[in-house]
Parts: structure tokens; C-alpha cells; sequence
């Protein structure tokens, strides 16, 4: 392999990895908190409205 040919695979692997780097975080999830939210360690997640799976995933 040549200098330019390595040059340019290399380049392409950098762009198609940076081009799927958005879709790993398109299921992130955040929260607004309002006064008097608990964030520490005995905060606890409470789901409303969700479905759990028989894995026991929720969604």
C-alpha cells in the first residue's frame, strides 16, 4: 500500500466513524428538575405511564 492510499482509507474510516457517532446517542434520555427535586444517591425513578417486558426492561 502506498503512503496516499493508506492516507485515504484512513481518512474514510475517520469519517464514516464520526458519521455514526450521533446515532449511538439518538436514545439518550434528560430531565428537567424543579424546585425541591431529590438528586443524591436515595433518589429513587418512579415509571408512570411505561410497559414492562417479561425481561423486566421497561419502556
Amino acid at each position: 500500500m502506498t503512503t496516499a492510499t493508506l492516507t485515504a482509507v484512513c481518512m474514510l474510516l475517520l469519517s464514516v466513524t464520526t458519521a455514526l457517532a450521533p446515532a449511538a446517542r439518538a436514545q439518550s434520555e434528560g430531565w428537567m428538575l424543579g424546585p425541591g427535586s431529590k438528586t443524591g444517591k436515595d433518589s429513587k425513578v418512579v415509571p408512570t405511564n411505561c410497559v414492562t417486558t417479561a425481561d423486566g426492561a421497561i419502556t
